[in-house]
This record gives structure tokens, C-alpha cells and sequence, in this order.
């Protein structure tokens, strides 16, 4: 019997007798469909296809390529407004990126970025497949890693 089926008030000394068991919820932690505490898809990557985007909060905290690139794209990062000090972000390529089809990485608004290889405090490129960056949101995206 599943461990959520066992848990019920009349076998647990001192649980209130109107608990009840959320089995949608139960039946989805067992299959690993739950999004982590209800917050969306904080742990976990995201991806996103061959387009231009703005990335969100939701999309963190790995976002991916997912289709071949079709010409140089360009993905915004979320407002530093919007995140916690000291979450991470990391936008990785899983072999689209190919020859002159790069993806760069930018601030949003007057966010800055700081780091070697960010160009005028606002953007970076990742220019090879299978390349990566990573960002730790503070006062300003600092960039961690480049690979």
C-alpha cells in the first residue's frame, strides 16, 4: 500500500480526525509530476525552441535549447526585481547553436550584468554548441560561468 494510503487520521496517534489525504497530489508525487512545493518549475530545466523570448521566473532555474536555431536569437533575462538574491540561472544549449545561428543572453530594463565577456553590462553570446552560461542574481547579474 502506498505510503499516502497508510497516512490516514485513524492510524496516526494525535492527527486531527478531519485530516484528509490530497490523493490527486499523492498519486502525482509518486509519478513526478508535482511542481516542487506548488512553485513551478523552480528545480528542473525548461526549454525553449528556435524564437526570441523574454524568460520568466517560471522557465528557471536551467533553461535549454530545444530546436535547432534558425538565426541568431536572443533570450531576455527576468527582472532582477523578480528574483531572490542568490538564485541561479543557467541557459544551456543542447547542440542547436551552429555556426552564425548564436544565442545571446541579455538584461532586462536597466538590470546589469557583470562578468568577463559581457558586452556593456548587458549581454553575452553563447557561440558554440553545447556552450552555457550561468548567472547569479544580486544587485546585478554576475556571471559565474562560460563554457
Amino acid at each position: 500500500m502506498p505510503l499516502y494510503r497508510a497516512l490516514t487520521a485513524s492510524r496516526i496517534s494525535g492527527l486531527a480526525a478531519s485530516a484528509t489525504i490530497d490523493t490527486t497530489n499523492a498519486a502525482n508525487i509518486s509519478s513526478n509530476t508535482l511542481a516542487v512545493a506548488r512553485g513551478g518549475n523552480r528545480i528542473g530545466a525548461f526549454g525553449h525552441g528556435d524564437a526570441t523570448v523574454t524568460l520568466t521566473t517560471a522557465d528557471l532555474p536551467v533553461i535549454v535549447t530545444t530546436a535547432t536555431l534558425t538565426a541568431p536569437r536572443t533570450w531576455t533575462l527576468p527582472l532582477l526585481s523578480s528574483m531572490q538574491s542568490g538564485e541561479f540561472v543557467t541557459v544551456c544549449d543542447e547542440g542547436n547553436i551552429n555556426g552564425a545561428n548564436t544565442l545571446t543572453i541579455q538584461r532586462q530594463s536597466s538590470d546589469l550584468m557583470v562578468g568577463t565577456g559581457v558586452a556593456g553590462n548587458a549581454a553575452i553570446t553563447i557561440g558554440t554548441a553545447g556552450g552555457s552560461v550561468t548567472f547569479r542574481a544580486a544587485n546585478v547579474w554576475l556571471l559565474i560561468a562560460k563554457t
